[in-house]
């Protein structure tokens, strides 16, 4: 998706490694907060509305559009 939006293949391993890095992070700061027992629930709550979120509203358009894969041109 980052080549199709233009990107070149540096810029999109570049930002790849930095979700990578900030995921690492973010589950660091998870665990951290999961063990406070008031606290986990709505982690929950945000983690599958932020799944939701990425998957009908992001994701869902761009695999019904029918374009064919960058690489594969």
């Amino acid at each position: 998706m980052l080549l199709k939006a233009g990107m070149t293949i540096r810029q999109a391993i570049f930002y790849n490694v930095l979700s990578s890095i900030l995921a690492f992070l973010g589950m660091v700061a998870g665990l951290a907060l999961g063990s406070l027992g008031h606290f986990s629930s709505w982690m929950f709550a945000a983690t599958a509305g932020v799944f939701l979120y990425v998957a009908l509203v992001d994701m869902m358009p761009e695999l019904s559009s029918g374009h064919s894969h960058p690489i594969s041109k």
